[in-house]
């Protein structure tokens, strides 16, 4: 039978619209066994063009089979996912998104049932715009990911992490990791920003809000109304919308989820400024269990090795063993404080004190007349090194000048809210550094005296701080010590001529200098072949009998 016009026409639109919806949708790599293998770059961006539509992925699997750059490629973040994305352990590198995007990420949401599974990720997320809910790997997670890493830069406003900007209720991060640098101004976390769900076994190392922002505000930010109450321009929103991070994290900025297992190795905070600090949670109403931290934790406020704040509504598990074993050490704590109150006498009192506490220790004995032995090993004289600079070269136009600066200095550190930094030990020798430099790097920077945690190995003192130095001279009443004073300095330390000139001052025959052959400054912090204590011991027993 012949078709008549009206069938002949809808059967052409029908084809018209079939042929013009495949010209429309991108062209993804072909199917096998129902998978959707990304081989390039192309495939992942036209696996981005079909996820436009939320429900696109739903019950899909994409694989990931080799690794791909997207350098200098024009990629749009895939904006829903639902599926499953096995990245293979391969990496996706060159990621870079700067347009304005909330969320922002790889994946700007995973949605829940989403599970993306050993993928790698470098590049840079930087949004502009709203700049929240920003992470490496998803801007906003309801799904799981699980050994996953991000290496790169991270950067937003708030809710900014490693690998998941917001980590949502039902969200699961687990064996992840994140290296590289993450800042934002609120909830900043080396993991996730804002975790309301589970993390779980993840390590960070990267660096968390380690730069400082300037929180200095000018009259000009302020816009006070007269008919504000007081409550009004103390309220939180008035404090928070000025340039003071807040809520950093190693693991997650803010949690009232779980962090299990977790363990942050990445410094964390600035020196002196910022608020709720630490190495899991900068501010934690949830549930934290078995986290570690070996980074460096700094900030202003509220700072802590584990969770900076630890809101309200906490309960502590504690298992049988645990409290008995932690009852056992308060009781010999207890009994060793009550060992040592009992067993002082206050008539055969004696002190040591090294490098710089051996001259605060001459200083002690010169005011506490029950100090009956002294001995200050290696001493420095701060107060004179600081006023006169070493081997007194400073006149008092240089001493001037210093106190001048160091005021200056104040004034600035005031304003910012932070202090500078004197000048520390470099990372690195030259090789013409003066020799006792080099003493103090061979000391703090080796296994000889490193500590992560030591100022002199990893940091350095704040520059205001000797100023109290300069006018306080502490052995001006040296000559007044009538009990017994052993000095005690190496043949070849720098610092030598403090214990010789603080001998001269002494009185009496009960004070002895001893000088070690060939022993530099440091030597008698550590060298127990050539630090006399065989002299000491002897010292002390003669002068406590």
């Amino acid at each position: 039978m012949k078709p008549n016009k009206l069938s002949s026409r809808l059967l052409a639109l029908a084809l018209s619209l079939v042929l013009s919806l495949s010209l429309s949708l991108p062209a993804l790599a072909a199917w096998e066994d129902g998978i959707i293998y990304i081989h390039t770059a192309k495939d992942l961006c036209a696996l981005s063009d079909s996820c436009a539509y939320d429900a696109w992925s739903r019950g899909k699997t994409v694989l990931l089979t080799a690794d791909i750059s997207l350098r200098g490629v024009d990629f749009e973040p895939i904006a829903s996912f639902s599926g499953t994305f096995n990245g293979g352990g391969h990496t996706i590198s060159g990621l870079t998104l700067t347009d304005s995007l909330s969320p922002a990420g790889l994946f700007l949401t995973l949605e829940r049932g989403a599970f993306v599974h050993a993928l790698k990720v470098e590049g840079q997320v930087t949004p502009g715009g709203t700049k929240e809910a920003v992470g490496g790997i998803v801007g906003r997670n309801y799904g799981t990911l699980e050994e996953c890493s991000f290496f790169g830069v991270v950067k937003g406003d708030s809710a900014v992490g490693g690998i998941a900007g917001r980590n949502e209720e039902g969200g699961l991060i687990a064996n992840c990791t994140a290296s590289g640098s993450i800042s934002a101004n609120r909830y900043t976390g080396g993991i996730a920003g804002y975790n309301l769900g589970t993390l779980r076994a993840c390590i960070n190392s990267a660096a968390v809000n380690t730069s400082n922002v300037d929180p200095t505000l000018s009259l000009d930010d302020l816009s006070i109304d007269p008919a504000s109450s007081l409550t009004d321009l103390v309220s939180v929103g008035a404090v928070e919308s000025r340039n003071a991070t807040s809520d950093t994290g190693g693991i997650a900025g803010y949690s009232s989820g779980s962090l299990l297992s977790c363990i942050n190795r990445g410094a964390v905070g600035y020196p002196h400024f910022g608020y709720n600090v630490g190495g899991g949670a900068g501010r934690n109403d949830g549930f934290v269990d078995s986290c570690s931290n070996y980074g460096m934790i700094y900030g202003r406020k509220d700072v802590g090795g584990i969770v900076g704040q630890m809101e309200p509504y906490l309960r502590l598990s504690l298992r049988d063993d645990l409290i008995a074993r932690l009852r056992a050490e308060l009781d010999k704590l207890n009994a060793l404080v009550s060992s040592t109150l009992d067993d002082v006498d206050d008539a055969r009192i004696g002190i040591i004190g090294i490098c710089g506490f051996g001259g605060m220790g001459l200083n002690a004995a010169v005011m506490d007349t029950r100090i009956k032995a002294t001995v200050a090993s290696t001493m420095y004289d701060m107060t004179r090194v600081t006023a006169n600079g070493y081997f007194d070269a400073m006149d008092a136009n240089a001493r001037y000048e210093a106190r001048t600066q160091l005021n200056e200095q104040r004034t600035k550190d005031a304003r910012a809210g932070t202090f500078a930094p004197a000048p520390g030990l470099p990372s690195a020798l030259k090789g013409d550094e003066p020799q006792f430099v080099k003493d103090y790097f061979d000391y703090y920077k080796t296994k000889r005296g490193f500590h992560p945690r030591s100022i002199n190995s990893n940091g350095a003192w704040n520059a205001t701080s000797s100023l109290s130095f300069m006018t306080m001279p502490i052995l001006a009443y040296a000559s007044e010590i009538r009990n017994a004073v052993l000095l005690i300095h190496g043949e070849k330390a720098h610092s030598r001529y403090f214990s010789e000139e603080a001998f001269k001052k002494l009185t009496g025959d009960n004070k002895e200098l001893l000088i070690i052959p060939g022993a530099s400054h440091t030597d008698l912090y550590d060298r127990m072949n050539i630090i006399p204590f065989d002299k000491m011991e002897s010292f002390f027993k003669t002068s406590l009998k």
